[in-house]
């Protein structure tokens, strides 16, 4: 154990930040692994045990149980009361739902130990980044806007399952217990779509605060420089001589600053790639599951209308939010690196560098030429770009739909 703790501990700071999500997610089976806390080093470790993976194996075999259910109800459902197309829908949003829950357990079970490697490499990132005040403060925020969110998915995926389930007709071969299990299954997908928007956000908070510091040095910079000019116009004015600014005031910062915005980016962008390895399949899966549900929970909605049910369009509504909340957040955080380049060539303009600043200044801006993204396996990026064009495609279907 002391052996684990010495290779894969992380600071106490980012289990703050995940513990909230961590919780939830370890409840409900989409982890495989348990926090170790070491209170003589102020470090957590993780703990891989049996019954993690059996745990997970647990929620596998109810989702496969859960769409077997479901297809023998569709099956054996009367053709007057669910028509031919309808029930062909019902085949294609049962399958894609129950799949991406199914993959999810089989991706928690297979790449266990990935997201502590994660949260190590952020660790490593927050030391070389923060100082004690500023990782406190960061992780707790972080920390109360996870609850915030957990609290919000909770409720409206309570209010929406209870008037869902409530508006139960047995006519149509929609049972309570379907209902409830399909209810279930959504919610689990949607817990993992805000884990991986949360490692998003986490990553993307560090690549804005090495922007602050950046901005620092220009900040630093500028109002040395006005200094310096203002003697030279006092001085030509007054026919004085001119005052020289001590040269430690004038320069807040050396090369040794800027290798140290490089290494924070590295390991940055090996965070990035890790998310990516990580969650790359599962991205295209809950993508594509929230693209279909859109199109076929309205195709539902349509039927339900005509009975003066609505139970439907509150789907609808959360399904594309899910949505725009996952290519917003992934495009604010590459949007960082754009940030990162305006700043660094501001910087390069600036007087005062020395040959050694200037150097390091141009390696950081090879880096950042590097530009992370995130992306579902490679085959396609998160941005507002894949947004306008999902919501063109969706469009189109529904008013084929309609």
């Amino acid at each position: 154990m002391l052996h684990s703790m010495k290779n894969e501990g992380f600071s106490n700071g980012i289990y703050t930040a995940f513990n909230p999500l961590y919780c939830v997610c370890k409840v409900l089976g989409l982890v495989t692994y348990s926090y170790v806390q070491n209170k003589s080093n102020n470090k957590v470790a993780t703990d891989y045990r049996p019954f993690n993976v059996v745990y997970s194996m647990v929620w596998f075999v109810f989702c496969v149980i859960a769409f077997t259910y479901t297809v023998c109800c569709l099956h054996n459902c009367d053709p007057q009361l669910l028509p031919d197309k309808l029930r062909t829908a019902s085949y294609i949003y049962y399958t894609i739902l129950y799949g991406t829950c199914s993959a999810i357990f089989v991706n928690a079970i297979l790449s266990g130990r990935k997201c502590p490697l994660i949260l190590k490499q952020l660790s490593l990132v927050d030391s070389l980044l923060f100082n004690q005040h500023e990782e406190e403060s960061v992780n707790r925020k972080s920390m109360l806007a996870s609850v915030a969110e957990i609290v919000i998915a909770f409720v409206v995926a309570f209010l929406l399952s209870l008037f869902y389930i409530y508006s139960n007709t047995e006519d149509t071969c929609f049972t309570t217990c379907l209902k409830t299990l399909e209810c279930v299954t959504t919610h689990l997908n949607v817990m993992v779509v805000l884990l991986y928007c949360k490692f998003v956000r986490v990553t993307n908070e560090r690549y804005k605060h090495m922007n602050k510091r950046l901005s620092s040095c220009i900040t630093h910079t500028c109002t040395n420089n006005c200094l310096e000019y203002d003697n030279i116009f006092h001085a030509r004015s007054t026919s004085v001589r001119p005052l020289r600014v001590s040269s430690i005031y004038y320069r807040s910062f050396n090369g040794s600053h800027f290798r140290s915005l490089r290494n924070i980016l590295s390991e940055l962008n090996y965070v990035v790639s890790l998310i990516n390895g990580t969650y790359g399949i599962l991205v295209l899966l809950f993508t594509f599951w929230l693209i279909v549900s859109i199109i076929l929970v309205l195709f539902f909605a349509l039927f339900e209308l005509e009975d003066s049910r609505y139970e439907g369009i509150g789907y609808i509504i959360v399904f594309f939010i899910l949505l725009i909340r996952i290519t917003s957040t992934c495009h604010t955080a590459a949007s960082e690196n754009d940030t990162s380049k305006l700043l660094v060539q501001k910087l390069l303009l600036q007087d005062g560098l020395k040959s050694h600043d200037i150097t390091e200044l141009k390696f950081l801006s090879f880096q950042l030429d590097n530009k992370p993204q995130y992306s579902a396996c490679g085959l396609f990026e998160l941005n507002l770009s894949f947004l306008c064009s999902v919501t063109g495609v969706i469009i189109s279907y529904i008013i084929l739909v309609v």
